[in-house]
């Protein structure tokens, strides 16, 4: 139950990314904020950052 919640999450957020930067462009600072989105994911989860995973 947690992982799907945690996937129907991520793919929220993945989708938002993705159209955000068809719109505005790979470097807008729009993207960093779905990415610190997503790193959040890791970090209330699994108590780590991705980040720190790599």
């Amino acid at each position: 139950m947690m992982l799907k919640k945690m996937v129907d999450e991520y793919k929220e957020i993945k989708g938002k990314m993705i159209e955000a930067q068809k719109e505005l462009g790979s470097n807008h600072h729009i993207l960093m904020e779905y990415q610190n989105q997503i790193d959040g994911l890791y970090d209330r989860y699994f108590g780590v950052s991705k980040t720190e995973i790599r």
